[in-house]
This record gives C-alpha cells, structure tokens and sequence, in this order.
C-alpha cells in the first residue's frame, strides 16, 4: 500500500509485484538500466544523469491530485496537460508538469525527456525534463 495514492481511484493496494500501483518508474530510466552492459558496472548510478534536479525518476502514472489526467495524453478535444508530484533525482520532490510529446498522435507523454529535444532516447546523460 506504500505505493497506493488514496486519491487512486483506478488502483488499489495490493501485494502482487505485476500489478501497476499509482507511481511508476520512468519508462526510459527503465529501458536504460536493462539494458546496462556488465562493464558499465550493470547498475544506474548518479553519476548516469547530466541534471540530477531537473531529471524525474519515478512519479505518479496519473494525475490523481490535479483531474486524473494519464501521464501519456493522446492528442484531442479536451486533452489536459497532466500535473503529477514526482520524485527527482537529486532527491527533492515536486509537482511536476508532463510535458509536451514529440510523438504523432500524443498530446503529452511522461516517458520520455523532454530536453534539450523531445526524444525517445533513455541515456539520461543526453536527456532531462525540467528546463529551470
């Protein structure tokens, strides 16, 4: 239930591992560390990040504080830019406002960084989120 927002009204607490909960860790941060070679020391370190306190690496999938919105908003009428607390890699905690996607037929998308260009790449030694 630690990671069960009370607010969540489309998950609940649970104890199976493969259940989605209210926060996730990043999409790309987890694309990257898989694919860590054993001589990079297999393991995401601090030193991996080029802006620590503007990088996001783990916050909530959906804007249960702020209307509910998806962190990934497809494009359309009515699309919100989804608001959610994240946890940044220096340690600080702050809300956050996804930002816009690169991606064809996606209004906002939390997966990816945002700067210095919207892109798919998950180096976050090439990548942040926050432009501060």
């Amino acid at each position: 239930a630690v990671f069960w927002c009370p607010q969540d009204k489309s998950s609940y607490p649970t104890n199976d591992p493969s259940a989605w909960t209210t926060w996730m860790y990043r999409w790309c941060l987890s694309i990257y560390t898989e694919n860590l070679s054993t001589s990079k020391g297999g393991a995401l370190k601090t030193s991996n990040f080029i802006k620590p306190v503007q990088q996001v690496f783990y916050n909530e999938d959906r804007a249960n504080h702020y209307g509910g919105y998806e962190v990934w908003e497809s494009s359309g009428p009515g699309v919100k830019q989804p608001k959610v607390n994240a946890a940044f890699v220096d340690g600080h905690a702050r809300t956050w406002l996804v930002s816009k996607s690169g991606a064809s037929g996606m209004a906002y998308d939390a997966n990816w960084f945002q700067y210095p260009v919207w892109s798919t790449n998950p180096d976050p030694s090439k990548g942040w989120d926050v432009n501060n």
